[in-house]
């Protein structure tokens, strides 16, 4: 069996310089902005608001912290329009 003939590589290689300007221009492209940025916290809640969260939370196909994530901000919302 004959191996397939490929063609030149006409790569051109890039100067480490280079690498390293194009990179940091990507990461500012895609930064997420201060506001955006997710922050870990944690909760004690009482068991019963925990149940009634992951109720809601199913019945909207929402996961436990996707819901409180929603909850929080349509308060947020609609006590910040008074």
């Amino acid at each position: 069996m004959q191996m397939p003939i490929r063609p030149e590589n006409n790569h051109k290689t890039l100067s480490e310089e280079t690498v390293k300007k194009v990179l940091a221009q990507r990461h500012a492209e895609t930064e997420p902005e201060e506001s955006d940025r997710m922050r870990m916290i944690s909760l004690k809640v009482p068991e019963t608001l925990l149940r009634r969260c992951d109720r809601m939370a199913k019945a909207k196909s929402l996961t436990r912290s996707g819901f409180i994530k929603l909850a929080l901000s349509e308060y947020l919302d609609a006590i910040e329009d008074k």
